[in-house]
């Protein structure tokens, strides 16, 4: 039987992304959003068949997503 709502770990499984891909596509807006049922996470199987159609295969394999820019850790040094 195949699975209509899939939960993270069943994306990545399925769309062959990391979490953190993922992650980053939802957060630019180029991911289909995920349904809320009693406060679980669930991702229609559809909407991400649908969604990976409509990619390349260079595009599904590297789709460039920026990250974050985090500073680096310890505090500022001083000028002398």
């Amino acid at each position: 039987m195949v699975k209509i709502l899939l939960k993270l770990d069943e994306v990545v499984e399925v769309i062959g992304m990391s979490k953190t891909t993922i992650r980053r596509h939802m957060e630019s807006g180029k991911f289909p959003p995920p349904v809320k049922i009693d406060g679980l996470v669930f991702w229609r199987r559809v909407d991400l068949e649908e969604w990976a159609a409509k990619l390349t295969p260079a595009q599904f394999e590297s789709q460039p997503v920026p990250s974050k820019q985090k500073s680096k850790p310890g505090r500022p040094r001083l000028a002398h």
